[in-house]
């Protein structure tokens, strides 16, 4: 799990605040994207940078963790659902199977909640107007190459058609295994 330590210049991973995203004061923070060559080589006219969102309202809000919660009476689950629930989530914090997101643990560095580096919510800024932002946090390695190994492949992907139905497939990779029957018993 990634966590945070302690900052003062601009590199990849710095964590930014200060950053106008058009959101008034509720401006999230930022994380840079931007190569550390190009910064230190002084290749880089503009600074990449992503959102920082709150992890707990983007997850609890998903269809597929709303689909795994269906059905929990007086805020229990049933132990195969909270082990569904768990393992959906810790896709989230181990950063495996959900490419547009990237968890951070900000603590005990900053006082805030479990985050989210938001590859759908980049803006880039000029490289000289970067001197005007506070750097209050660092992601370290390697878990900032993680980060832009996971941003590139979120990025670089490509669309493709899915089968609708994977059934026909599924029967006959677990081939001698079948699905039950729902009408007998």
């Amino acid at each position: 799990m990634a966590h945070l330590v302690d900052c003062v210049k601009l590199c990849q991973g710095s964590i930014l605040d200060g950053v106008d995203w058009g959101q008034g004061e509720s401006n999230p923070l930022s994380i840079v994207l931007t190569y550390d060559c190009d910064i230190i080589n002084d290749k880089a006219s503009y600074i990449i940078l992503a959102a920082l969102i709150p992890a707990k309202p983007t997850i609890v809000t998903s269809k597929e963790y709303l689909s795994r919660i269906q059905g929990y009476n007086n805020g229990e689950i049933s132990k195969e659902k909270w082990k569904k629930i768990k393992e959906f989530i810790e896709g989230y914090i181990y950063n495996k199977g959900v490419t547009r997101y990237y968890f951070i643990d900000p603590h005990p560095i900053l006082d805030a909640p479990y985050l989210l580096v938001d590859f759908q919510h980049i803006m880039s800024i000029p490289f000289d107007q970067s001197n005007q932002l506070e750097t209050i946090a660092q992601l370290p390695s390697p878990y900032k190459e993680q980060m832009m190994v996971q941003f590139a492949s979120y990025a670089a992907r490509i669309p493709v058609d899915r089968e609708e139905d994977t059934t026909p497939i599924v029967s006959d990779i677990v081939s001698p295994i079948r699905q039950k029957n729902s009408d007998s018993i």
